[in-house]
């Protein structure tokens, strides 16, 4: 998978141990989008026991209005003008490589 989704939840369960209790009910972050990996990916999120942190919301219309109200974002490089195009904001991205 391209988008590497599993690097990201893990990221976030170790971000959960160390910030998790500070943070409860201020952070939540959105998996925006759908797809064949949906159930594999939820499956992932309940393994890493990181559900209250985690929404899947699926296709959205509203996509530009939720980029303009998050605080950063982490997305592909095609999503990347559509996330900044509201407003600037701090983004991260990663340049796939794959080796065999």
């Amino acid at each position: 998978p391209i988008k590497n989704h599993n690097l990201f939840f893990e990221a976030v369960a170790v971000w959960v141990k160390q910030y998790g209790q500070a943070q409860k009910g201020k952070v939540k972050f959105l998996v925006i989008g759908d797809g064949e990996l949906r159930q594999q990916l939820e499956q992932l999120v309940q393994d890493l026991n990181i559900v209250d942190w985690i929404l899947f919301t699926g296709w959205r219309r509203d996509v530009a209005d939720i980029y303009d109200e998050s605080g950063f974002g982490i997305t592909s490089p095609l999503a990347i003008k559509k996330y900044r195009a509201p407003r600037p904001r701090p983004v991260t991205k990663s340049r796939i490589s794959v080796s065999i």
